[in-house]
């Protein structure tokens, strides 16, 4: 567009800003987006300039890598440069139609695809950015030269005085780039070409073109630390090496050698950190950068983050956290983790879990309560970057839980099961994902908290089904089956001691036998809405 109008200046020897107010425009012009704003939203402007709608549609069009680039500070929170400048290539200017192409005006672009030299930023006469100022549209030149002002000095009792450069851009000194850096700048070209949900094989893994090339960008950022890759003032020079290095570890044939040659990307860095894990929850992060440096660490992660980041899957993955919004899931997650599928939440998993989901022999552990609200607050690890106190508090477990857990996975480690139970407890958490519980298990917890609610609720069961068992029993009984839970870790009033007879007793008792009876109480909560879905549900095993 920028090419276009100037061209049109020189034509008719009438600066822009005559051409558009002879057009028809009234309202100030302050931007070169402006004017492509006033072109893309009045056709009767275009057609007064000469053109039709379908002829401008290229000068006015956000060009591909504009779009990339744009895309990617939107997704990780940068900000683009507001002033107007544009990097240039001599070589470029200098052919016998020249034009300055809207990728000049991306941050991004560092070496020219044509000539492969660097692209410069500044005027060899003036040192001015090419259009960096606004002044252009009222001044006639041609598009080799430069169309700043000169900056002055201002002398005491002298006006201001700024003379137009005019200096010949193609004459500027220029470097030429390395072979490598040119095969970087081609592949941020190629992937921001591509429609950004195409496919693409990077590192071994299918991904799309938008989430190659916000990792490619990642990775030249990492490799140089310091520079703002989206100020169009620093020195395209020294992204050289930078862009090599990036393209040679996107350019890996699997995760492993990937991860080999990330040498820029550190744990506690701000591109793909594993520690601390607040940085996980405070920023949005490359899913494939972090399955690069995953995949490269994963077998000497603690066994927490082992869960947290899913290693046992090909590719690892952040957790999701309250940045991970629907419409930006998708971009923060690779095609095989399926970014369609509901994130795990604590709502789907109850406080012991369910019956047989991790084989017997694996678990080892006699004391059937506490390893199985042990594994349910793993299960709740699974993708989940919150602590292990924290998961405690959803599952209302007692606060000793989190120092118990540690041992239990140390123990599982030393008997060498941990694997399976791992991959048992990732495996559950992927079904649960494709069919997630009818039960909200957080609620029925609180809701169970109401001993005075669910007592009426079994006396309502026991009118209709009489039986000569107590009715704290019954309350006991129907309280496990409603929150899935373990009266070992009940609410106070009915609470048993695991290492009492009392409760040796109580798990003696069968509750099926009482099956119509808490149906009935089921029920009664239903019709007075303080429950949803079946009293009891178990997910499918696997096959």
């Amino acid at each position: 567009m920028l090419s276009w109008m100037r061209r049109l200046a020189v034509r008719y020897d009438v600066p822009v800003r005559d051409l558009l107010r002879g057009a028809g425009t009234r309202r100030r012009i302050s931007s070169s987006r402006t004017i492509a704003t006033r072109l893309r939203n009045q056709p009767g402007l275009v057609a007064r300039l000469g053109l039709t709608a379908e002829q401008t549609k290229p000068f006015i069009k956000v060009q591909p890598l504009t779009a990339a680039t744009t895309n990617y500070s939107a997704t990780f929170g940068h900000s683009l440069p507001s002033q107007p400048q544009f990097r240039y290539c001599p070589y470029c200017l200098a052919e016998a139609d020249p034009w300055w192409p809207d990728h000049w005006h991306s941050p991004l672009s560092w070496i020219c695809p044509t000539h492969h030299i660097y692209l410069l930023n500044a005027c060899p006469a003036c040192g001015q950015p090419p259009h960096g100022q606004f002044a252009w549209i009222g001044h006639v030149i041609e598009l080799h030269r430069c169309p700043s002002r000169r900056p002055t000095t201002p002398r005491a009792g002298h006006q201001r005085s700024h003379e137009w450069c005019n200096a010949d851009l193609t004459t500027a000194p220029t470097t030429t780039a390395a072979p490598a850096g040119v095969a970087g700048q081609q592949l941020l070209h190629d992937w921001a070409n591509d429609p950004p949900t195409a496919p693409v094989t990077v590192a071994g893994l299918d991904v799309t073109h938008r989430i190659a090339f916000q990792a490619l960008v990642e990775l030249i950022d990492a490799g140089t630390p310091g520079v703002d890759l989206l100020d169009l003032a620093d020195d395209p020079a020294e992204m050289g090496p930078a862009l090599a290095d990036a393209a040679h570890v996107l350019s890996a044939a699997d995760l492993s050698s990937a991860a080999d040659r990330a040498t820029m990307l550190t744990y506690d860095g701000p591109h793909a950190p594993v520690r601390p894990t607040s940085r996980l929850t405070n920023h949005r992060y490359s899913p494939l950068l972090a399955a690069i440096q995953l995949a490269g660490i994963r077998d000497h992660l603690p066994t927490a983050d082992q869960m947290m980041f899913r290693t046992v899957h090909h590719a690892p993955r952040y957790p999701a956290t309250h940045l991970h919004d629907p419409q930006q899931i998708r971009q923060l997650r690779l095609p095989e983790h399926n970014p369609r599928l509901p994130e795990p939440t604590p709502a789907w998993i109850p406080q012991t879990i369910w019956p047989l989901c991790v084989p017997e022999p694996l678990l080892g552990c006699t004391n059937h309560a506490l390893r199985d609200s042990l594994l349910a607050m793993a299960l709740v690890k699974i993708g989940n970057h919150e602590q292990w106190m924290k998961i405690c508090q959803h599952l209302r477990l007692p606060a000793t839980h989190p120092n118990r857990i540690g041992t239990y996975l140390r123990y599982a480690q030393a008997r060498g099961t941990w694997p399976a139970i791992h991959t048992a407890l990732d495996s559950l958490i992927t079904r649960l994902q494709h069919h997630p519980p009818p039960i909200d298990y957080q609620q029925r917890r609180m809701t169970g908290r109401n001993i005075n609610l669910l007592t009426e609720a079994v006396q309502v069961g026991r009118r209709q089904h009489p039986t000569d068992t107590g009715l704290r029993t019954l309350t006991r009984q129907f309280w496990e089956r409603f929150t899935a839970g373990d009266i070992a870790y009940g609410p106070e009033a009915l609470r048993l001691d695991p290492d009492t007879p009392s409760y040796a007793d109580y798990r003696r008792l069968n509750p099926l036998r009482h099956a119509d009876l808490f149906h009935s109480a089921h029920q009664y909560l239903l019709a007075i809405h303080m429950a949803e879905g079946p009293l009891i549900w178990t997910p499918e095993q696997s096959r």
